[in-house]
């Protein structure tokens, strides 16, 4: 929000986007701050930004303690969380139906 990096041409496109999917890396010790992070990056450049049609694509599920995390996350944000490994392209399918999904319940709001 501060401009720096992609800054505002990347908040710009993220703007015009129906929906948002944080994409949280499950190998870092607390991953749910990453997304505190994030939403707090987009409410600074628009405060309606998060309460756009969301979740959370939980990455890295194959390697140790993932799961472990997985759980704590769901105790901690109730958002839809969706576990994949890009890696081995685990529950992908399941990304590009909640996507589907998203797209359809919003198209026209």
């Amino acid at each position: 929000h501060l401009n720096h990096g992609l800054g505002f041409s990347f908040l710009r496109y993220i703007d015009r986007c129906l929906g948002l999917l944080y994409i949280l890396d499950m190998s870092v010790k607390e991953p749910w701050e990453q997304f505190e992070d994030l939403k707090y990056e987009l409410e600074q450049f628009n405060p309606d930004l998060p309460d756009r049609p969301n979740a959370i694509i939980a990455n890295k599920m194959d390697l140790p303690l993932s799961e472990e995390k997985l759980i704590e996350l769901k105790k901690v944000i109730e958002l839809p969380v969706i576990p994949i490994s890009a890696k081995k392209l685990t529950n992908i399918e399941v990304v590009l139906k909640h996507v589907r999904q998203l797209y359809d319940e919003n198209k026209y709001s």
